[in-house]
């Protein structure tokens, strides 16, 4: 599954419990603000009753919970009465201060009430609590759903050993030609299963001197491709280059920067390219080869283009694959 697409979701889902507790939050500080100044009048009459030492009965000590009479800075507590709601069911509470007497501006009346209870506070946390029952569901059905990628088949890669003798009947200096098809069938598999593209270039190479050959010219070879286990003699005359995780158009870049510094320091030798690439196919290796010679052959019929491309269509690689099975 794509990552970026579950952090997507996992940044959806936080933001939707984000907000939803955001404005549970929001609502309860408005609800404690309204009940604040609503019960300052009622706080006020009982206030005023205790003051004119009347004796405050069930109704008025609704929501009140606690009625303190203090004096001084220290606040030394003359009178103290707990009140008739309990406590345990409060959780805002909000204070309220009156002078009993304006000669006595030290002698205060507080009287502590309820704002929110567990009555108003449930409603909105059973909001919350759907909310976040909501998102874990609907990530749960996304998630579900999502479409996941498939394992990519584990292919072991040996390399192929070939004996001390092997670089090449003619002593090319190059791979040879030999173990060619089983390396870039091996090489295929393994960009394959990493999904990864591979290009190979078929170079002709006109000027050589008779003798030398391809030797004359492999040293530049080995020198310019950072693989030199993947540079393969493919005739007396011409070069197989295995370019793995590498596009066809970097292929053709690439030999292009080679047949320049070739030309620059051989200029009897003239290079003639041409490429083709697996571009996602699961393709032959034979099949690949034919491809790269068939587009060398393009390039030498034109001579404004000495590296030429084969470019699959995908819609007849298809048909042709349907064909043979």
């Amino acid at each position: 599954m794509n990552k970026v697409v579950v952090q997507t979701y996992a940044a959806l889902i936080v933001l939707i419990l984000v907000s939803a507790s955001t404005y549970v939050l929001y609502d309860l500080s408005r609800l404690s603000r309204n009940n604040y100044e609503n019960n300052r009048e009622k706080v006020m009459e009982l206030a005023m009753l205790i003051r004119s030492g009347g004796t405050p009965g069930s109704e008025e000590l609704q929501d009140i919970l606690r009625i303190d009479l203090v004096q001084g800075e220290s606040e030394r507590v003359l009178y103290r009465s707990k009140a008739l709601s309990s406590s345990l069911l409060s959780l805002v509470n909000g204070t309220y201060e009156y002078s009993l007497d304006a000669s006595r501006p030290d002698t205060l009346l507080r009287i502590r009430s309820s704002l929110i209870d567990r009555a108003e506070l449930l409603p909105r946390l059973r909001i919350l609590l759907y909310t976040a029952s909501a998102a874990v569901l609907l990530s749960g059905l996304i998630l579900a759903f999502l479409p996941r990628s498939r394992p990519v088949e584990r292919v072991e890669i040996r390399a192929l050993s070939a004996p001390a003798d092997t670089e090449s009947d003619h002593d090319s200096g190059l791979m040879s030609s030999e173990y060619l098809s089983m390396r870039l069938e091996s090489e295929l598999k393994r960009a394959a299963s990493f999904d990864q593209d591979l290009t190979i270039a078929v170079i002709v190479f006109d000027g050589l001197d008779p003798l030398l050959k391809l030797k004359e010219v492999s040293p530049e070879i080995r020198q310019f491709f950072v693989f030199r286990d993947l540079c393969y003699e493919y005739g007396a005359e011409r070069a197989c280059l295995i370019l793995p995780n590498t596009e066809l158009d970097d292929g053709i870049r690439t030999v292009r920067d080679f047949r320049k510094q070739l030309e620059k320091n051989f200029p009897h030798i003239s290079a003639w390219g041409g490429l083709s690439s697996r571009s996602g196919r699961l393709i032959d290796p034979d099949l690949l080869l034919t491809e790269a010679v068939s587009a060398l052959r393009k390039s030498r019929q034109d001579p404004d283009r000495a590296v030429f491309g084969f470019r699959a269509d995908p819609e007849k690689y298809r048909a042709r694959l349907a064909e043979t099975v």
